[in-house]
């Protein structure tokens, strides 16, 4: 009798979940007999992989908050390397999270494990030594972005371009009727959704400027209607992010805002326009061809050891980046006011011309996803390297 093929995968933070998910559900659904095991969030763990550690929390966005997890992430990180050596699964799949996943990479290779890195260490400013590093540490590349598909051919990585999980993964769940029946949204509303990230940190930063954005808009726009969507992980994870927590800064900052839990693909379909907090959302907006600008704040001190420490990108909007050029607007650190947000949106939604020019680039930047299948793809990469 065969043995039971394994499959260790891990995957950082709530992004790294949302495409791990489909993926374990593919490989399950190959018929093989497999053992999946690794790190991943709430859907992994619902997609019948065994967990030894929930991720969905390991998100981090400054100095402070990162140092804070580093001894939890230490220890993890030398507990899973201890497993990694036990069971020597037949091949370990990595998603995302570089700084954890590159150190584990490494000690899958010196055991002698093959690996497979879906959406590598490719930050669009990322030194080409770093790049070249990973393609020698790296057995295959799964580039979801033909930006890091080139940067790793060039490097000398086995790597395949299976294209963007977002396109099978972003759908709405309802009709547009079905969605503004439920939504309550009236005759000639614009709905303006607001999304203040998934990260509790992200959410304290950005939640009151929102809330603020929303106020002053309701001022200028007699006919907006106001939503935020959340998802539940974001709100239960022990973080003091709750819906309580939600509406108290939103009453207090004097907005009036629905907030609507686990209605993101929906809300985002029907929204006339989009405030969002920089990182997977924006993509996902993008994919529904819905107007936006992109905000993102840190702390002064994360400011600052970036500007140092790193070669910062032109953009930091992912619908920017992967045309390179300004398809979004985007407003970082001290331009994050809403006075200069508001103005923005109230700009673009008197504009009938520049909101139909930004749909026609998002439709590029949704062209350069690639084809549906990047999970097909990927899981059938990782089958063929256990054969």
């Amino acid at each position: 009798m065969k043995k039971d093929k394994k499959i260790m995968i891990i995957a950082g933070e709530i992004s790294g979940d949302l495409y791990g998910h489909p993926l374990v559900l593919e490989l399950i659904k190959s018929g093989l007999r497999l053992e999946i095991c690794g790190i991943g969030g709430p859907r992994m763990k619902s997609a019948g992989m065994k967990t030894f550690y929930d991720s969905s929390s390991w998100g981090t966005i400054g100095m402070i908050e990162a140092i804070k997890k580093l001894p939890y992430l230490y220890w993890a990180y030398y507990d899973i390397s201890e497993k990694l050596k036990r069971i020597m699964p037949d091949v370990l799949v990595l998603i995302d999270y570089p700084g954890f996943n590159m150190r584990l990479c490494r000690r899958a290779k010196q055991l002698g494990i093959p690996t497979l890195y879906y959406f590598p260490p490719s930050k669009w400013s990322y030194n080409h030594e770093d790049v070249c590093d990973a393609a020698r540490t790296i057995t295959k590349v799964a580039a979801p972005f033909e930006h890091t598909y080139d940067i790793y051919k060039k490097a000398g990585a086995s790597v395949e371009f299976v294209g963007n999980p977002l396109l099978e993964i972003v759908k709405t769940r309802n009709s547009r009727a079905e969605i503004l029946k439920k939504l309550k949204a009236g005759e000639g509303e614009k709905i303006i959704s607001l999304l203040p990230g998934s990260r509790s940190m992200e959410v304290r930063y950005m939640l009151p400027v929102l809330a603020e954005t929303a106020a002053h808009l309701g001022s200028k726009l007699k006919d907006a209607r106001f939503i935020m969507p959340v998802s539940s992980s974001t709100i239960s994870r022990g973080t003091g992010i709750t819906l309580e927590y939600i509406n108290d800064v939103i009453n207090s900052r004097g907005a009036k805002i629905s907030v609507e839990t686990d209605m993101t693909y929906d809300i985002l379909s029907v929204s006339d326009f989009s405030i969002i907090t920089s990182g997977t959302a924006t993509l996902e907006a993008a994919c529904l061809l819905t107007p936006m600008v992109i905000v993102y704040k840190v702390s002064l001190l994360t400011e600052m050891y970036a500007r140092i420490m790193t070669s910062l990108p032109k953009y930091f909007g992912l619908p920017n980046l992967i045309l390179n050029k300004a398809v979004v607007p985007e407003f970082i650190q001290k331009n994050v006011t809403a006075d200069i947000i508001s103005n923005s949106v109230v700009e673009l939604l008197n504009s009938s011309e520049k909101l139909a020019d930004m749909k026609n680039e998002l439709k590029s930047v949704v062209k350069n996803l690639g084809e549906i299948g990047a999970t097909k793809k990927v899981s059938e990469m990782i089958l063929k390297m256990v054969e």
